[in-house]
This record gives structure tokens, sequence and C-alpha cells, in this order.
């Protein structure tokens, strides 16, 4: 593919432009924003970009292209390939439209079908063009890391395939089509088959079968395993409905030997049953004649011990009351001897109270409030001492002549000093000095004490503690704290003792109580009456028995109001006794007349429930056997006309075409195994030539500096300059970046290039390389545009003087 000719009109800030380009090579030159890099872009999305871009999409790829205050972007070029030329246009915004006019002068408009063709038109996809063809602006020094970009890899990948493609397409069979169509045929027979384990991926069995890419195998494989499934069910309901058919005639066998013992003993359970009646009857009827007797032997005994108990009963209420008496008497003295008690303790309480008060009251009293007063009197006030006496003075006066002056020192008395002449006054002082004659007044202070205001505080204070001290009469404030500490323990012993007394009397009045204690006459001789305990123990005695005695008498009566209630004499009992006497005889001889149960029986209840008991597990029997016939109806549908032995028969051919899957997959996977031997063996040696075309264009712009380089694959990843050094790309300098990009361009260039009619741009390749290397990529541009198309865009005059050839000023 070259490009004859481009036109922008107006395509981001160039309009009416038309360039025609020649073979070999065209250096289009112009200052920067002057559009160069707008034609290569205008190229690009020519090409690649579709007129119909939704409102998202067109904001990203084309908004920068429509010129400021227009609302469209038009281009159009002529480009040629196998000598065929086409002519595209295209108009992206207002009123966008596309149109491809074909080498016959066939027009195409629709978008879908322009896309289509120029898919088959041009030889390489768009990140060919994007990354390999074209090469914008100050992208020569990033050539490594785009290619190296996880987003390039395609582009790596189809060089490699370029690169292999010249060396293993023989005869026109290429090995990646013949590795394509093997992988095609594994897929048929061994998809979604794990070789290692002979198992389903995922071991994904009949139950979660795969739906997709199943190949020949594992169809198989589930087809034998759907097979072996059925028969596997098929025997199990084979089996079961042997086991209904054997169950069924044991049942019925069963059912027969369970009838004929019942109908045999139908009569004689009849008649154990009525025997079961009767002899419940003649048991009732002989309980009922020992219950008779019992009465008519009981009923005069209970008359007689009724007459007997209110005499009893008359004489224990007799002792009861003289031991009520004996109690009352014994708690009115207990009661006496405890208020006499308690008047002694309250007496004892009140004594202590009154003499704890009078002792407090003789003391001096001081609260907890006015020792703290007084203490903080005296902490300030030695506070204040300490203050002055902090700052010391050394005082030194000497008399010229006879002088005569008061002096304070400190805080001290004023002392009148009469000094002869010649004669000196030493002192040392704290706080303070003052001075005194007829002349002056000097007083002497550290300059950061209010000496003053102190001496005056001081003296206050000093007061105030003396008249404290005075007004407790104490001479100290030792002795008046031992005075407070002193009150404090008798107002604590008083309180004590106040508490105590009031613990004591509690609600009661003194008064009261001490009236009634001297009023009580203590003449009684209390010897004479028992303790309350022995008087208490008789009297439970007593009421127990009294209680004893009313609840025989109660019952006694209950039993005989009965006794009347149902006989109301006890002639009519004798009478009752005669009636249950020939109830008896005639039930004894009925029971006579009636079948005996077998001697297997101790009694006829034990035979009744064996009989019944047989009746129940026949009923059961006919439930199981009913259940049988409908579990045996349910499973006839489901015998297939297939037996099971047809059934493995099949298995066993479906097992045989399983095993001729799995061979033949195994046979393609070494065949696959040996070709990419094959393969990777080719793939060590692709890479040769096109290094050695890098090493030379890397030598040839380097100056000879750089010959050697690590190379994997496709990409440098270092450069070795003649001294063996190493230098990996990011330390590279910039102007070598831009040769070893130029050179792995130019290099993949002429790979994707060979045989074809086809160009190569790059925008300003030599901008970062010093003279000589300029002069080399000039001399290895030129004779690349010698073979194939070069577009060359540049802001420097001079690069085009080197570059030669087509010239193009914008």
């Amino acid at each position: 593919m070259k490009i004859k000719r481009i036109k922008l009109n107006p395509f981001a800030g160039v309009r009416d432009k038309e360039i025609l380009f020649q073979d070999g090579m065209n250096v289009i030159v112009g200052e920067n924003e002057k559009g160069k890099s707008t034609i290569l872009n205008a190229i690009l999305k020519l090409l690649f970009v579709r007129t119909d871009l939704t409102a998202s999409k067109f904001k990203k790829q084309f908004e920068r292209f429509i010129p400021i205050g227009g609302d469209f972007a038009y281009a159009e070029i002529d480009f040629s390939v196998d000598g065929k030329i086409y002519t595209l246009k295209k108009k992206w915004g207002a009123n966008k439209f596309s149109e491809l006019t074909l080498y016959d002068k066939t027009k195409i408009g629709d978008e879908d079908t322009i896309e289509d063709k120029l898919n088959q038109v041009l030889p390489f996809n768009e990140a060919t063009f994007t990354k390999v063809l074209l090469t914008q602006q100050n992208s020569l020094s990033k050539t490594i890391d785009e290619l190296e970009s996880l987003e390039n890899t395609a582009i790596k990948n189809d060089f490699n395939n370029l690169l292999r493609s010249a060396i293993i397409n023989a005869g026109e069979v290429s090995i990646d089509e013949f590795q394509n169509k093997l992988n095609s045929e594994y897929n048929r027979f061994l998809g979604r088959w794990d070789i290692a384990n002979s198992s389903p991926e995922g071991n994904r069995g009949i139950e979660n079968p795969w739906r997709q890419g199943v190949g020949l195998v594992l169809e198989s494989y589930y087809n034998l395993e759907e097979q072996k499934k059925e028969l596997k069910q098929l025997s199990y309901i084979e089996e079961q409905y042997e086991n209904l058919l054997k169950e069924e005639s044991e049942l019925n066998s069963k059912l027969e030997r369970f009838n004929i013992y019942i109908t045999k003993n139908k009569e004689v359970v009849s008649d154990a049953r009525k025997r079961t009646t009767l002899e419940s009857k003649l048991e009732l009827s002989q309980s009922n004649i020992k219950e008779l007797k019992e009465i008519s032997n009981r009923w005069p005994v209970i008359e007689s011990k009724i007459e007997e108990k209110p005499k009893l009963i008359n004489t224990i209420n007799d002792e009861l009351k003289n031991l009520y008496k004996e109690r009352d008497e014994r708690k009115l003295i207990d009661e006496n001897k405890n208020l006499l008690d308690r008047y002694a303790r309250l007496s004892k309480l009140l004594s202590a109270q009154n003499d704890t008060k009078k002792l407090l009251d003789e003391n001096l009293k001081i609260t907890d409030q006015q020792i703290e007063e007084i203490e903080k009197v005296k902490n300030d006030l030695e506070l204040t001492k300490t203050q002055i006496e902090a700052s010391s003075l050394s005082i030194s006066i000497f008399a010229k002549q006879k002088t005569y002056f008061i002096a304070q020192l400190g805080i001290k008395l004023e002392e009148n000093v009469d000094l002869k002449k010649d004669e000196t006054w030493e002192k040392n002082t704290e706080g303070g000095f003052r001075f005194e004659t007829d002349e002056v007044n000097v007083l002497v202070t550290p300059g950061e004490l209010d000496f003053e205001s102190l001496r005056t505080k001081y003296e206050k204070l000093k007061s105030d503690y003396q008249n404290v001290l005075d007004e407790y009469n104490v001479k100290s404030y030792e002795e008046l704290r031992v005075a407070y500490n002193k009150y404090k323990s008798l107002l604590n012993d008083f309180q004590n003792a106040e508490n105590n007394y009031k613990q004591e009397l509690g609600e009661d009045s003194y008064e009261e109580i001490a009236k009634k204690a001297k009023n009580l006459n203590s003449n009684k001789n209390n010897a004479e009456v028992r303790l309350l305990e022995p008087i208490i123990v008789d009297i439970t005695k007593k009421e127990s028995n009294l209680q004893q005695y009313q609840n025989e008498k109660e019952s006694l009566e209950e039993e005989l109001n009965k006794f009347i209630d149902e006989y109301e004499t006890k002639d009519n009992i004798f009478l009752r006794l005669g009636e249950e006497s020939k109830l008896t005889k005639d039930l004894e001889s009925e029971i006579k007349l009636l079948k005996n149960i077998p001697q297997d029986y101790s009694n006829a209840d034990e035979f009744i429930n064996a009989y019944e008991q047989k009746v129940t597990e026949r009923d059961e029997i006919k439930d199981e056997l009913n259940d049988k016939l409908i579990a045996k109806s349910g499973l006839e549908p489901q015998l297939s006309d297939i037996s099971s032995t047809e059934l493995n028969e099949i298995i066993f051919k479906k097992k045989e075409e399983f095993n001729r899957h799995i061979k033949t997959g195994l046979a393609l996977k070494t065949i696959i195994d040996k070709t990419n031997q094959l393969k990777e063996s080719i793939d060590k040696n692709i890479y040769d030539s096109y290094q050695e075309d890098l090493l030379t264009h890397i030598a040839e712009l380097s100056g000879d500096k750089y010959r050697k380089a690590i190379i994997e694959e496709s990409i440098p990843k270092a450069l070795i300059d003649i001294s063996g050094k190493e230098i990996s790309n990011e330390l590279l300098s910039a102007g070598t970046k831009d040769i070893l990009g130029l050179s792995v361009h130019l290099a993949m260039v002429k790979y994707y290039l060979e045989g074809k009619a086809g160009f190569v741009g790059i925008d300003d390749p030599l901008v970062d390389l010093d003279p000589i290397r300029q002069k080399a990529a000039s001399s290895l541009l030129i004779n690349f545009a010698k073979e194939k198309q070069a577009i060359i865009f540049t802001c420097h005059p001079v690069h085009a003087d080197q570059l030669k050839g087509n010239r193009i000023e914008i």
C-alpha cells in the first residue's frame, strides 16, 4: 500500500490543504503546530475511524479534530494497493458521510460495506499501522515501552507469526494452519475431557454434564454412563419385583395359617368372653358378701366407740384449761423480768450519756471549721514570713560624724542607733531595711519584693493569730491542737453513748418504762410456777390428743351415717346377704355350662388376648399384602421391553465406541505434541535474521558505539557498548532511545513490507540526535526509501535537506 494524495478541508487546524506524495522519500516540513501531526492523524482516522460514531465515542476520539468554531471535519485520501488506486472520503460531525471509490470507479456509501472492503484491501490491521508503520511525534523513544505493554501483545504475536511463516510455510502449507486443524480435531474428540484423570473436566458427570465444547470422547462417555445408569435402575426394578413376588407368596401362606386358627377358635373365644363377664360378676358378688359381713360386724362396734369419745374429750379440755392458766402466769412473770432488766440497761446507758455530756460541756469547744480557719491564718502567717525571709540584705553604715537614726530590720521592731564618728554599724536582715533620720526616710528592699505590702500583711496576720490564741486561752497552736483533739474524742464518746441509749429505747418512753418497773409486785414467789417450755410441751400434747379424739369421733359418725344412708337398719344388711348368696350360686352354675379354653392358657383373658393378637396380626398381613400388590403393580410399567442381559450387550458396544474415541484422541494428542516440538525447534531460529538487521541498524546509527544487544524475541532489553558494558533501556539517553526505536521500527517494517509495496511514516526522527547520528539516520532512511515509500515529518529545514527526496512545505 502506498499513499498518493491526502486532502484536509478542514481537519483540526488545517484548511483546504492537499498534499501529493511520490514513491520513495517524502519530507513534510513545517513549524510546530502547523499541521504535520494532523496529517498523520488524518491518515489513521480516514482508514480506521467510522463517521457514525456514538456521542461518547465521537467526543473521545474526534472532538479535538473539529476546528474551533466549526461543526465538522473532512478529509480524503488516494492510496494504491497492488497497483490499484482507491479514493476514500469521510466527513465527521455535522452532515457526516463516507465514500469509498474502488479502482474500477465503483462507489460505496454504506459505512459497514466500506469497513468490510477496507479490511479486505488494507494489508495490515489498525494496530500494525499505529504502532509499526506510523510513528507519531516523540514516539521513537517510547517504542520499546509501547511494544512491551500489555495492550500491544497482539502486535508482538503478529510479528512473531510473520517471522515464523517466512521459515515454516513450505509448499503453501502453514504449520499454524496445520496446528489449528489438529487442535480443532483434538477438540472434536477430546473437548471437555481430562486426559490426566481419565474423567470429564471438573469431574462433571451425567448429574451435571457439560453442555458446550463436548467432544466425541465425553459424548460417548456420557452415553455409556447413561446406559449404565439405566442398567442399574432396571436391575434394581427387576430385583424389587422378584422380591415382591416372593414376599407376596410368603404373606399368603401366613394369612392362610391365621385364618385356620381364627375359624377354629371363633366359638371358643365367644364363650371365653362370656366367661370373663360372668367371672367378673361372680367376683363382684363374692366381694359384696364379704363387705356386708364386715359391715354387720362393725356397726355395733362403731356405736359403742361413739358413746366413749365425749367423755375423753371433756377430760382433756379440763386439763387444757389448767395448763393455759399456768402458761399465762409464766408469761406475765417473764414479761415483768424483761421489763426490769430493760429498765436497768436504760438507766445505765442514760447515766453514761449524762456523764459524757458533762465532760463535753466542761471542755474547750473547737469545731472542725474553726480549727481549719485557725490553721489557715497560721499557714498564711508562716508563708508571708518565708517570703520576706527569702530575700536577704547585708547592711553596713559608716558614720563620718556623730549620727543618730532609727532602723528597722525586716519585720523586727524599730531600733534606735547612735553612732560615733568613724564608727560602723553592720547588720544582716531579710526582706527589707528602713533607715530614718530627721532629714530622710530610706526604705531598701529587693527589687522583686513588695516588702511594705508583705510587712503590713505579716503584721495583720500576726495580730489575728495572737487574738485567736488569746480567745481560746492557749499559748501556742500545739496547745490549741491538743484541746481540739480532746474535744473531738469527748464528742465521739457522747455521740456513741447517745446512740446506744436511743437504740435501746426505740419508740418507747423512758418515763413510762420507769413507772411500770416501780409498780411491779416483786414479792410473788416465782419458783411456784414452772418454766414456759415444759408447759408449752404439755399443752401441745393435750391439744394433739384432743384433736385426735375429735377426728376419730367425726370419722366414726361419718362412717355410721354412711351405713345408715345405704342400709337404713342392721336388719336390711342380712336381707342383702341372702340376695348376694343366691346370685353367686346362679353365676357358678352358668359358668359350668361354657366351653373350656385351650389348656395352653391359664385363664380366659390370656386366651382372648392371644386370639385378638392373632386377628390383629392377620389384619396387618392383609394390609401388608395389599401394599405389596400395589407396589408390584407400580413396578410393572417400569419393567423394560429390553432385559438387563440385552442392555449389558448395548453397554459393551458403547464401551467399545468410547475406547475407540479415546484411542483416536490420544493419537491426536501425540501428533500435536510432536508438532509443537517441531514448531518450538523452528522458533529458535526465527529471530536470527530480524535480530541481525536490528543490530546492523543500531551499529550504523550509533557510529559503531553499540554493536551488540540483549534481545528477547523481538524486543531489545539492553545495549552493549564497545567496552562490553551493558546499558539497560531505562538508562539510555534520549538520543540513543530514539536510534533504538528507529532501528526496531525499520527492522520490523522490513518484514511487514517484505514483497509488498508499502510505506512508513515517522514524525521528527532526527530531532533528538546529534549531528553524527543525524547523518547516519538520514542515510538509513534514504536507503530505506529506495525500496519503500517513506513519509517523514520535520520542523527543521536542515533535517529536510539531509533527507532530500520530495520536499513538501506546510
